[in-house]
């Protein structure tokens, strides 16, 4: 549901994303918390989900955490941790694989998270008036005032709001502004909220936050008036109930966890000349996004999948070799499946599956170091076709299929 806000063109825009996550590895490192308000000492798990640094992690545009919760609540931070650590390394994934899908595969795209010293981004702690977490209607309109009255309105951050509250996603930072150049208004500052007991997982927040970043325009080719797409399928993409358009399978490579299934309606880093996103606003030129690779974290990896298939059942070897280097203390790999394909054991290490997409998660070596490579083995069932899986990621960094 979209509504004009104050006489401006901004727009709330509802997120009622179908459940389906991919899951994307995390990484030892630090974690950071920022207290507002009288939330206690709070210790910090050992482990997180590192993002790729850009400068000092807090100058700039960027995108900041906010865990909000009214101040007669229990703070649960500490619950939701577990999700909220490995969301931006799953965001910047999707990032980083629209991006070499629409550009090449020296094409780069990631958040300009705010982080710490370990490129571990920041979740502030903000303690709100009880009154306005309880309100009868949807209270984000009256968080966003609390949170601009109370310092957080830099014009250089956009913020992601996990608030105390069971309700789905909403993004108010959303503007009509389908103006080509850096001047665009959402290259400003923008609010976007996710309630923690409705739609707290990765998905909802990747599509709030693409809101927010400008997606997706009501002149784009495949707009429908609700402010998604109804080219079927990805992030923005699903059946909105808008009245006017139904959903149609378009992209023929299109899966609901891409950015821009088909790059042409709010995301190409390399649209073709005269194009739609050539000529408007594009996701992909957003000055809260990295544009260029970093040094720092793995810089390449490669990744050799062999089965063997004896029909509805296979045994696969995953060869996970760190080719660019630092050395990991610890590694996950995921991927997606193309079909039905269900795992039933892993060795070393243990997985996890959530639809088509798989984690595996480091067993014995644990560590990784340049050069080096681990052995990871599944076994398996399916229906249909067997396809090898061709994408996958170590430790946030996409790799080469060898």
């Amino acid at each position: 549901m979209w509504r004009l806000m104050n006489g401006t063109p901004t727009v709330r825009s509802r997120s009622t994303t179908p459940t389906r996550t991919l899951l994307i590895l995390a990484f030892a490192a630090g974690f950071s918390l920022v207290a507002t308000g009288a939330v206690g000492t709070f210790t910090a798990p050992v482990s997180a989900a590192p993002v790729n640094c850009d400068g000092d992690g807090v100058s700039g545009k960027r995108v900041q955490l906010l865990y909000v919760r009214g101040g007669s609540q229990p703070n649960n931070l500490a619950n939701w941790l577990p999700t909220m650590l490995d969301i931006p390394a799953r965001i910047d994934a999707q990032f980083v694989e629209a991006a070499r899908r629409t550009g090449g595969a020296s094409a780069y795209r990631a958040v300009r998270w705010v982080t710490d010293a370990n490129c571990v981004p920041t979740i502030t702690s903000v303690v709100i008036p009880q009154s306005i977490i309880d309100a009868p209607d949807d209270p984000t309109e009256q968080i966003e005032v609390w949170l601009r009255a109370n310092g957080y309105d830099s014009d250089d951050r956009k913020y992601l709001v996990w608030y105390e509250r069971d309700a789905c996603g909403v993004a108010p930072g959303f503007r009509y502004d389908d103006s080509p150049g850096p001047s665009n208004g959402h290259n400003n500052d923008g609010y976007a909220f996710i309630g923690l007991a409705g739609c707290f997982w990765w998905g909802p927040t990747t599509h709030e936050l693409l809101h927010i970043l400008g997606g997706v325009q009501p002149s784009a080719p495949h707009a429908t008036a609700l402010g998604h797409c109804w080219d079927q399928w990805d992030m923005m993409c699903y059946n909105d109930e808008d009245p006017l358009t139904q959903p149609q399978d378009v992209c023929v490579t299109g899966d609901q966890d891409m950015i821009d299934c088909n790059g042409d309606d709010y995301f190409n880093v390399n649209p073709p000349a005269g194009s739609y996103l050539d000529t408007h606003w594009n996701v992909a030129n957003s000055a809260y996004l990295i544009k260029t690779a970093p040094a720092g974290g793995v810089r390449s990896c490669t990744v050799a999948y062999t089965k063997s298939d004896w029909g509805h059942n296979f045994n696969a070897d995953l060869t996970v070799t760190n080719t660019g280097g630092p050395a990991l203390s610890t590694w996950q790999l995921t991927f997606s499946f193309a079909g039905n394909q269900r795992v039933n054991t892993s060795w070393p290490g243990t997985f996890t599956q959530t639809g088509r997409n798989v984690t595996l998660n480091a067993g014995t070596p644990s560590s990784l170091g340049v050069g080096a490579s681990v052995h990871a083995f599944l076994n398996a069932n399916y229906s249909g076709t067997n396809t090898d899986p061709t994408m996958f990621s170590l430790n946030g960094q996409m790799c080469t299929a060898a």
